[in-house]
């Protein structure tokens, strides 16, 4: 029976309105005939998502309960604020995703009240306006040098001037955006979907230069670099970026379990892209490993490694079993060159179609697990762009595959090539002049396309997040 000295009321609702980057305070006042760290139990939320922010639970707070978007940024009050029923909060570096209704719940027994917050952001801040400049200059820059940077490719001319237009128009537009993307991460908090955007832009600048027709006109050290590294430095960096996150989950679920084979799993997903890299910057600064098979052979461990997470932490079944299996018998297939299974005459040709098939089952197995299992988990706001990753990534790995066929005709055999197989090389090659046309068409789809569309896309994001 409920008595008029037994009571529990909530106050303190409001408005606030702050720029991000801003430190703001959100107000909660508990009044009851019961001492306040007697309480069963004190929480704020964010009520669209329903995401917990902070709980005070058996008069301490639960700093474990509060959800990793606000980790390190809210706090509560001193300890004698509390005991005066003061549950007021602080939210640090405000970002553009805590905007919306908060609402502070206390609970003693059959007694329950609350209170709401609103948090509304007040236009641009001063890191908007610095995204929107960097996003003007990587779409001012190309539309401006674009065509002289046509003409001066059309004309095949490599003098000074013209090549000072092509590095202006690679590297101003990349760096700007990959700079664009770090801002961005900080305002929207998605460091790890910015970090992996910023890579790519910034890499892009390399992949671009090896597609380049002037790629010639570089010293020989720098073109050896270019040529070796453009692809598999770029599967390294973003397989790395976009799954710290899965590493970090993972890391988790270790000092839950301690599961041995988990710890293994991390110390692999860590290493192999680490030496990765390392055989990258020896292949291309250096004159020995000239054959990509060590590359190729790496990225096809770190999409098994990548299938082996997904088998050990959501369970296995028959599509699961395919993306973990399908890496290692490619690889496996393509060093060993199974030449038990084909003859002579036919075996190039065969292979070719072999890989080919293994890499689309094996891509597409991928993402279509990316995209189911995302979806029922914490991810689900990144699954559309960890899915598309994951298809980049065996994008790289097939061109990887590709320049291995082709830089070394019959898959690692020592061999010279057969009259058959000449001809079939010699017909299949294109000439220079077509290639240079070719590698012109895509070398200005990326430099001023690509930076066109991807500026346009994030300035009109950021607009209209922060007017919603």
């Amino acid at each position: 029976m409920i008595t008029l000295s037994e009571y529990l009321i909530v106050t303190g609702g409001h408005v606030v309105s702050a720029y991000v980057g801003e430190d703001i305070t959100m107000n909660c006042s508990v009044d009851s005939h019961i001492p306040p760290e007697k309480l069963d139990e004190v929480s704020w939320k964010k009520v669209d998502q329903q995401i917990q922010v902070l709980i005070f639970l058996n008069g301490e707070v639960q700093p474990e309960s509060t959800h990793e978007r606000y980790a390190d940024r809210v706090e509560l009050f001193s300890r004698e604020e509390i005991q005066k029923g003061n549950f007021s909060f602080r939210l640090k570096d405000l970002r553009t995703e805590d905007k919306g209704q908060y609402i502070c719940e206390a609970f003693f027994g059959e007694f329950a009240d609350n209170t709401t917050v609103e948090v509304q952001q007040l236009g641009f801040s001063s890191m908007h306006t610095g995204i929107l400049l960097l996003c003007i200059i990587a779409f001012v820059v190309p539309v401006v040098l674009g065509y002289p940077a046509y003409v001066s490719l059309k004309r095949n001319d490599n003098s000074k001037r013209a090549l000072a237009v092509q590095y202006t128009l690679v590297c101003c537009s990349n760096i700007a955006l990959c700079l664009a993307f770090i801002l961005w991460g900080v305002i929207e908090g998605f460091l790890t979907e910015a970090a992996t955007c910023s890579a790519i832009n910034l890499l892009r600048i390399l992949f671009l230069f090896w597609i380049a027709p002037y790629l010639d006109t570089f010293k020989a050290i720098l073109q050896r670099f270019i040529k070796r590294s453009a692809i598999t430095l770029e599967y390294a960096v973003i397989a790395a970026f976009a799954y710290s996150g899965f590493i970090v989950r993972l890391w988790h679920n270790y000092q839950q379990t301690k599961n041995i084979v988990r710890l293994g799993i991390i110390i692999v997903l860590l290493s192999l892209p680490f030496l990765l890299c390392i055989n990258i910057f020896v292949q291309g600064l250096t004159k020995i490993f000239k054959q990509e098979q060590t590359n190729y052979i790496l990225t096809e461990l770190i999409n098994g490694a990548r299938g082996c997470y997904v088998v050990l932490t959501y369970g296995v079944n028959i599509s699961k079993l395919v993306l973990f299996i399908l890496p290692f018998l490619e690889m496996i297939f393509v060093y060993f060159r199974c030449q038990c299974l084909f003859n002579r005459g036919s075996r190039v040709l065969i292979r070719m179609s072999v890989l080919l098939i293994l890499e689309i089952v094996c891509a597409s197995s991928s993402v279509y697990i990316h995209y189911d299992l995302l979806d029922t988990l914490d991810f689900r706001k990144e699954r559309d762009g960890l899915t598309c990753l994951a298809a980049y990534l065996y994008v790289l790995t097939g061109m990887l595959l590709f320049k291995v066929v082709i830089d070394d005709y019959g898959l690692f055999s020592r061999r010279p090539h057969s009259n058959r197989t000449r001809q079939v090389v010699e017909s299949s090659t294109v000439t220079g002049t077509q290639r240079t046309s070719g590698h012109a068409i895509v070398y200005m789809l990326g430099a001023v396309g690509l930076s066109c569309v991807n500026s346009v896309a994030l300035a009109v994001e950021l607009i209209l997040k922060a007017r919603e």
